[in-house]
């Protein structure tokens, strides 16, 4: 499926998600609970959760086991851990936080200055001091902080005892059960009682909803309405008078397809779209660190994004290109066939922070390549690989050693400047190279030719 189509179903699903969440979120994501209306079981609706853990938000989860989890692993879990209770306080599971040890809650939720655990990591109490012998770096410590105001939101059922984590614990073939792996089906058609709503089978689906809920679609807009908003959706501008003026006078079957055609054919449709997807690269064209250096090129990747929603280009060719466009045996061209297009999708993955001058160079190419990874996994599979850096995923099924096996190809490749002239351009210039020789010679020739015949001046003047 080209990137357009799936762009503007993706653009009606939006719509819907604004105009009817509940019909939207039922449809697309599921729901927890009763389905019968009549019902007083209260729906639960999964949208914006992270699936199998309930009432915690994705996003809260990857900051707790990106930021949170590693630092209270590395440096709390050996003392207030399963084996081992120091004051009778355990860190590896929340009840054991919000209980506390023995001079109470380690954490008040909500309000970092009044939690003990904030206090302690602080060392502005010289008889609380912890991890003793050394503070947190102030990333680390700011981290915490913000995981409390958050209300130290934990991604795992609250447990007495937590289960001792390890490879006996991660079951490949049961995480694979999980709906987002399953194959696409061909679904059948909901029935509903409004038959002539529907223009599209997305349409049965939406209506189905709304009428369970009891609710009506909206009634059609006006002309002009319709053609500014499919306007700032394709290409994000107003239309024009001029283009306003057409659209009211055409009374035609094909009008509102014609105005859409034109503006999948417009430039500015890949300008307006492509910077969707340069958001999911994090794409700058800075490194973003202290000195903030220019990325060499960084334009090129960006041009080439936009040409290929312009182009319509398949987006199984789009990610391949990303992947690996430097080493496709049979690379793209572009249309005015002057330079490769294919080795230019590789870019992104220059595209993340980069430390000016780091402390720890090892570390910070880790990092680096964590980015790397964080970006396909979320880009491509909509996957949080990088939670296994350190340690096997806790939903999805993703291991440690997926993770370093994937972390190996990318330490293993490098950045470098390459020439993307296509082959007839390098034929030009090859051309070019030679006349350019040749010229040099025949000067070369001159000068030598008018110093010899000069040698006697030169002997007298000297």
């Amino acid at each position: 499926m080209k990137l357009k189509i799936s762009l503007l179903l993706m653009l009606s699903w939006l719509t819907w998600e604004f105009l009817c969440p509940v019909a939207y979120q039922s449809v697309a994501f599921g729901i927890q609970g009763s389905q019968d209306p009549s019902s007083e079981t209260p729906v639960k609706l999964v949208f914006g959760e992270t699936a199998g853990v309930p009432g915690v938000k994705s996003e809260h989860t990857e900051f707790f086991e990106k930021k949170i989890r590693p630092v209270l692993a590395n440096n709390c879990f050996k003392c207030h851990g399963e084996e081992k209770q120091e004051s009778r306080l355990r860190l590896d599971h929340l009840a054991g936080i919000l209980k506390g040890g023995n001079k109470g809650p380690a954490i008040v939720t909500g309000n970092p200055d009044e939690s003990r655990l904030l206090k302690a990591i602080r060392y502005q109490d010289p008889d609380l001091q912890m991890p003793p012998g050394y503070k947190l770096k102030d990333q680390e410590i700011a981290d915490l902080t913000e995981w409390v105001k958050r209300g130290a939101p934990w991604p795992e059922h609250v447990k007495s005892k937590p289960e001792v984590t390890g490879k006996k614990e991660f079951d490949l073939e049961e995480r694979a059960e999980h709906w987002a792996f399953q194959p696409l089906k061909q679904q059948a058609l909901p029935p509903v009682k409004n038959v002539d709503w529907p223009q599209s089978p997305i349409d049965y689906f939406i209506l189905a909803k709304l009428e369970a809920q009891g609710l009506f679609p909206a009634k059609p807009t006006d002309k002009r309405t319709l053609l500014r908003r499919v306007t700032y959706d394709l290409i994000g501008l107003p239309p024009t008078p001029a283009e306003i003026e057409v659209f009211l006078a055409d009374d035609s079957p094909q009008a509102y397809h014609k105005v859409v055609e034109r503006l999948l054919g417009s430039s500015h449709y890949g300008e307006r779209w492509g910077r969707h997807w340069l958001d999911l690269m994090r794409f700058a064209e800075t490194d973003g660190h202290e000195f903030d250096q220019d990325k060499p090129n960084a334009h090129r990747y960006r041009n080439y994004v936009i040409r290929a929603f312009n182009e319509d280009i398949p987006y199984n060719q789009f990610a391949v290109e990303h992947l690996a466009g430097d080493l496709l045996e049979k690379k793209r061209l572009n249309l005015a066939n002057s330079h490769l297009e294919s080795p230019l999708g590789t870019g992104f993955y220059h595209l993340g922070e980069v430390l000016s001058r780091p402390v720890d160079s090892v570390r910070a190419k880790a990092d680096r390549i964590d980015n790397q990874i964080d970006v396909i996994g979320k880009a491509f599979l909509g996957l949080t690989i990088s939670c296994a850096r350190c340690h096997d995923h806790k939903f999805d099924p993703v291991s440690t050693e997926d993770y370093y096996a994937l972390a190996g190809f990318l330490h293993s490749s490098r950045v470098r400047q390459a020439a993307i002239d296509s082959p007839d351009r390098l034929k030009k210039n090859e051309a070019i190279l030679k006349d350019l020789e040749r010229t040099k010679h025949v000067i070369a020739a001159g000068i030598a030719k008018s110093a010899f015949t000069r040698i006697k001046d030169y002997l007298l003047a000297v």
